[in-house]
């Protein structure tokens, strides 16, 4: 999935993502990873919040998904919302993490991406 999204073959990350979810349901970092592709790469924003909020429930500190959460209202104007949860993000993070945008800097600069 993680290939076939680096070389912008969306959907077929995406059918990827839904068989492996069929072999491991559940899980969190595939759904992240999904819901990701879904609201960032392709711009549908309420399916991945959905799905992200769905998830969220059962694990609140997921922070591969509060990460997709807050660059998904970023990209739709809820600035004040996607800083509450960089927030969190700031305070959950930890050295053994690795969010694709998220760096543990202060405020002002947290959305810079890394590599």
């Amino acid at each position: 999935g993680v290939t076939l999204s680096n070389l912008r073959r969306y959907q077929g990350a995406l059918k990827w993502y839904n068989y492996a979810l069929k072999l491991v349901p559940g899980d969190r970092d595939m759904l992240a990873n999904k819901a990701r592709i879904l609201g960032i790469e392709m711009g549908k924003y309420s399916d991945a919040l959905n799905l992200i909020n769905k998830n969220l429930i059962k694990n609140p500190n997921h922070i591969g998904l509060l990460c997709n959460k807050s660059e998904i209202l970023e990209k739709m104007g809820y600035k004040d919302n996607a800083l509450i949860l960089k927030e969190k993000l700031q305070k959950l993070y930890t050295k053994n993490y690795k969010c694709g945008f998220f760096k543990k800097i202060n405020l002002g600069d947290i959305t810079q991406p890394f590599v």
